[in-house]
């Protein structure tokens, strides 16, 4: 009973009073009077260092902050409140609840647990309330364990201090605190019960199905880039997908030929650069011709004109620079004729030219093959020589001194030719060579070793040669043969030809032009399956071809189509 009336009492002590003796013991931190009450949750409501701390009974006042343990040490073993001591309040001798603190200093978790019990209502508490869990400090150990809840004897008149001490059962294990850096975790609190599941989400609608494709129907229909097309007429896929005939008809899948320009007089020469077709006509009855250009495409408007000479010019070859150099033949202003190569921009030439190369009493073989800055030819007299051109200009190279007037090619390294100075070589008719990389005289080499004095043209594509046999007329034994270099057998590549006239190899295939004016092709350089008869004309000449086109000349026309 006494005991009781003792609680009760402390109910009745001042706060202030109450506050003065906690302070005397250590409970409290020293801290200005005007500074007693602050907000909770505002840290600018102490002062610096101060923290607080909702008091039961008194309401939140300013604490300063505790300190952390040194070492650890505290953390370690439990820290009895106030150790141990007991706290005279009024005349009465309570003892103080033990609190266990690891990582801060005892008396600043007794001083918490001492202002809880000095504030509780005893008849309201037969059992002490559980003691707050220590805060840990930086290297301190984990969260103090909540001190026990009393239980007291009511038969005690007056409690000794052993008696006094809280001997019942643990009270509510308290919250564990902030780990500090290198300190032990603090005991854990009550685990939180978990959230409710989340309600599935609706399941999404399926998407609208796709519309279907174009589809194509009928024979010579077909898909190309998303579009049905007729590939029978279509210009733009002639027989395949992406087959532009160019501005040409597509018949049957087979692109046709399209007219460039159509001159008042006959055309001679033709030549193709990157962006233009060159041509040449010649009006014989006032000694006048023309080098005469229009894009590749066509001639919208009339044609642009290079060039003019006195005597018909015959051949004309394109070298590629900047300016681009116009290469041809023809002769100077005389009586009597006497072929000469001429150079100039491709942009027009001066009225007055200057020959590069001549042949005084002979004439020049009808093909001027290019490659990179220079142009081979070959003459009657002179034999095989080469050109080397840039920005319009030109200059000689020396003679090789062989080869004259025999048909020839040449891929920049080798110029290949069929001999035909038994006097000189002691034989007639084999394929020689001559290393063409250095300026000079050459002593050819032997490349093909057989009698081919029939034949009227030479090409090499690539590492082979082809050649061209007329035969004789009407007899269709004319043929094209070849070798893979360096040639040590040679064979029949097309047989039957009836007298052809002219041929062009290239990567792409072979096309030939027959006595009978009919332009067959090959679809390879193997001719695969046979020539085909491809195209029919008056009396086509002078095959030219790009990546995309064959040209050609027939009277007075300028002609291609797509390959």
């Amino acid at each position: 009973m006494r005991m009781q009336r003792e609680r009760s009492a402390l109910r009745h002590v001042p706060p202030v009073a109450l506050a003065g003796v906690l302070l005397a013991i250590g409970c409290f931190r020293t801290f200005e009077p005007d500074n007693v009450v602050c907000v909770p949750g505002d840290s600018t409501s102490c002062p610096d260092g101060y923290e607080c701390h909702q008091v039961t009974g008194l309401g939140p006042r300013c604490f300063q902050a505790a300190s952390a343990g040194s070492d650890g040490a505290a953390g370690a073993e439990a820290s009895t409140g106030l150790d141990g001591q007991s706290v005279d309040l009024a005349g009465l001798d309570l003892p103080v609840a033990e609190a266990q603190s690891p990582g801060i200093d005892g008396p600043e978790v007794a001083r918490d647990v001492a202002i809880d019990l000095l504030a509780a209502d005893a008849a309201d508490a037969p059992l002490g309330a559980g003691g707050a869990g220590g805060l840990s400090g930086t290297g301190g150990g984990g969260s103090g364990t909540g001190g026990a809840s009393a239980t007291l004897d009511a038969s005690l008149d007056k409690p000794s201090p052993e008696d006094a001490k809280i001997v019942g059962t643990g009270g509510a294990i308290g919250s564990g605190g902030v780990i500090g850096s290198g300190g032990r975790p603090g005991t854990g609190g009550v685990l939180g019960t978990g959230g409710l599941p989340g309600t599935g989400g609706l399941p999404g609608t399926g998407g609208l199905p796709g519309t279907g494709g174009t589809t194509c129907s009928g024979a010579t229909a077909k898909l190309c880039g998303g579009t049905c097309v007729d590939i029978a007429n279509s210009t733009t896929n002639c027989g395949r997908c992406g087959h532009d005939c160019g501005g040409g008809v597509c018949t049957l899948g087979v692109c046709q030929p399209m007219t460039l320009y159509t001159a008042p007089l006959p055309i001679e020469a033709l030549g193709i650069s990157s962006s233009e077709v060159y041509f040449s006509t010649f009006d014989e009855t006032n000694n006048s011709a023309k080098l005469l250009a229009c894009p590749l495409a066509g001639c919208v408007l009339s044609p642009r004109q290079p060039a003019t000479m006195y005597w018909d010019i015959r051949q004309v070859a394109w070298v590629a620079g900047s300016p681009a150099t116009l290469v041809f033949e023809s002769a100077p202003t005389q009586a009597t004729i006497r072929p000469a190569l001429y150079a100039c921009p491709d942009t027009g030439c001066p009225s007055t030219l200057s020959s590069v190369a001549s042949d005084p009493m002979g004439g020049f073989i009808q093909k001027l093959p290019v490659v990179g800055s220079k142009v081979y030819y070959n003459t009657q007299e002179q034999g095989l020589n080469a050109l080397t051109c840039a920005a319009g200009t030109c200059t000689k190279g020396t003679n090789l001194g062989v080869g004259d007037d025999r048909p020839f090619t040449s891929n920049g390294s080798t110029t290949y030719f069929i001999d035909d100075s038994p006097s000189v070589t002691g034989h007639s008719g084999y394929i020689l060579g001559c290393d063409v990389t250095a300026d000079g005289t050459c002593t050819p080499a032997t490349i093909y070793a057989n009698d081919e004095s029939s034949a009227i043209d030479l090409q090499v594509v690539g590492n082979s040669l082809y050649w061209l046999m007329a035969g004789r007329v009407d007899f269709k034994d004319g043929h094209i043969r070849t070798c893979t270099l360096p040639c040590t057998t040679a064979k029949d590549l097309v047989m039957g030809l009836n007298s052809p006239k002219e041929m062009l190899v290239e990567e792409g295939g072979i096309y030939i032009v027959t006595a009978a004016n009919v332009i067959l092709r090959c679809q390879d350089t193997s001719c695969t399956g046979g020539p085909q008869d491809w195209l029919t004309g008056t009396a086509p000449h002078t095959l030219r071809a790009d990546a995309q086109f064959l040209y050609w000349l027939d009277g007075t026309t300028v002609l291609r189509v797509a390959k």
